[in-house]
């Protein structure tokens, strides 16, 4: 039997990235501007707004999850504004993968409700959490859609 040699040499070094075009660049400038957007429209004050009526811990108090009021009342055009809000946010995470992306999108919004909390003009609601949710949920089921029809089919 012959003597084993030296191992072969791993090439060590990290596979290399492409390099980043201005299509790259303009993608990375979209999704701050967006986010910024979602980040005014959540988190700005809102002086033209009454002052907010919510339990002391907002969407952490689980009173509220299980009051009827909570999802009986609001607009349904305010629900269907905060889901088209969320929707590019859910297309955006998808780039992360269906699960991830969701998971991501889900902890955006729920960041954003809990920083409510303490501003005065602003109702941190579990409506807005669910509307959101629903929302990113969209857009990462139309990329994932768009992901599986664009595979080639199975003979």
């Amino acid at each position: 039997m012959p003597e084993p040699g030296p191992a072969p040499a791993v090439d060590a070094a990290p596979p290399r990235r492409r390099p980043l075009t201005g299509g790259d660049v303009a993608w990375g400038v979209g999704v701050v501007l967006y986010l910024g957007f979602v980040a005014f429209a959540t988190l700005a004050p809102t002086p033209w707004a009454t002052q907010g009526a919510q339990p002391h811990r907002g969407i952490l108090d689980p009173e509220m999850w299980a009051d009827p009021v909570t999802w009986t009342s609001g607009s349904p055009r305010e629900f269907m504004l905060n889901v088209m809000l969320f929707v590019p946010v859910g297309l955006l995470a998808a780039r992360f993968g269906v699960v991830r992306g969701f998971a991501a999108s889900v902890a955006l919004t729920f960041a954003i409700e809990v920083l409510q909390i303490p501003m005065p003009d602003r109702i941190s609601d579990p409506r807005d959490l669910v509307a959101n949710a629903a929302g990113a949920a969209f857009g990462v089921a139309v990329v994932a859609s768009a992901r599986r029809s664009a595979l080639p089919s199975q003979p």
